[in-house]
């Protein structure tokens, strides 16, 4: 039996089998020619929204004393974060104390001495300048056990505030009684006292200080001191100097025990604890802004100059695999030089890329978390 064939219908099926590929495939070329087209016009990059973090490391080695933050709380700047044990500068107060006594008797002693000179010699020239010079050392010595005494204090003082704030919080919450969140803001309170008035004195000092100088230099420009007098006090004069810089040197170092935040922010990490020793220079904790203020994206070489400082482009919150979200900002400074890319940000994890990195300033109307990806759109 002779079969027909339907040349005209097999020529339509069979075409419209085999174009379906053809189709497909000049629609993918037409559509990489258009976002060849699209990346012509507008360049893409992807970044990282930066927040600003400043590492709290000790000025000098020691033990944690307290730490009065916790993890992700937050913090204002100027806050204590941390202290460090003060046991060193207050033996080293008190050798300091216990040489001034020393130098009050040598200045006794040195003074029935150069009495004893004059008198013998009796001449009222010499008695008046030994008087005027044995004043000037006696109120500067006054005045140096003064300064001791207060750093003592104020190293106390600024514990027990520390202290009196933590109480306080447990109290809040009920964790103390009243009365030993009371007994800690007395005892904060009575050494405030006892600092004002030890203050007071030392400004009196101060003067009766400066006053007896006056005195003795108005006399030796009429009456030079002699000879014997220098020579007999110069010694005291240079233990006096010693413990003056000493007691400097003291002040600077309590002041680098207490380590406060420089910025308004959150506790993001700690990383020592009350009782470890740290060394200088070693992180104790960070604290890390509330939101982040620029993002960093990262160009390539034929990318790098469409992002001159002062252009503007426009930023994408980038989840789940599409921008989310857009704004407009502008670039604040672009690298003279390449660096390497973070990790996340590497096609291949195995490969490491570089790029040259573009500071964006972040807009206040988008919403947007520290370490998320952000998409950069900008003309070219």
């Amino acid at each position: 039996m002779v079969h027909e064939t339907k040349w005209r219908s097999y020529g339509f099926g069979h075409w419209r089998r085999h174009s379906v590929p053809v189709v497909v495939w000049m629609a993918a070329v037409a559509a990489t020619v258009w976002l060849i087209a699209q990346r012509a016009e507008r360049v893409e990059l992807l970044g990282i929204a930066q927040t600003e973090q400043r590492q709290i490391a000790a000025h000098t080695s020691g033990r944690l004393a307290m730490i009065p933050v916790r993890l992700l709380e937050s913090v204002r700047a100027g806050q204590t974060l941390a202290v460090l044990e003060d046991e060193q500068v207050r033996a080293a107060l008190a050798t300091v104390t216990a040489e001034l006594t020393r130098l009050r008797s040598e200045i006794a002693a040195t003074e029935n001495r150069l009495g004893a000179e004059a008198a013998a010699q009796q001449t009222q020239q010499k008695t008046e300048s030994r008087r005027f010079a044995i004043d000037v050392e006696s109120a500067r010595l006054r005045e140096l056990e003064l300064r001791a005494s207060l750093e003592a204090d104020r190293i106390r003082l600024e514990f027990l505030e520390l202290q009196a704030t933590l109480m306080e919080g447990l109290y809040q919450k009920r964790a103390v009684s009243e009365y030993n969140f009371r007994l800690a803001e007395a005892e904060c309170a009575t050494l405030r006292k006892q600092i004002d008035e030890r203050t007071k004195v030392l400004a009196q000092a101060e003067r009766a200080h400066a006053t007896a100088r006056e005195r003795q230099e108005d006399f030796s420009r009429t009456y030079p001191a002699p000879s014997s007098v220098d020579v007999a006090l110069e010694p005291l004069r240079a233990g006096l100097s010693v413990q003056e810089h000493r007691i400097a040197e003291l002040s600077l170092e309590r002041s680098l025990l207490v380590l406060s935040s420089p910025i308004d922010g959150v506790v993001a990490e700690l990383r020592r604890g009350v009782g470890e020793v740290v060394l200088t220079g070693e992180p104790i904790l960070i604290v890390s802004a509330p939101e982040p203020s620029e993002v960093i994206a990262f160009a390539m070489r034929d990318q790098i100059d469409a992002f001159p400082a002062g252009e503007p482009v426009a930023l994408g919150v980038w989840r789940e695999g599409h921008v989310q979200k857009t704004a407009t900002a502008y670039v604040t400074a672009a690298g003279p030089a390449a660096m390497q890319l973070p990790q996340r940000l590497w096609l291949n994890q195995a490969a490491p890329e570089w790029g040259w990195p573009v500071r964006i300033s972040l807009p206040s109307g988008l919403r947007i978390r520290g370490g998320e990806l952000v998409a950069v759109r900008g003309a070219q």
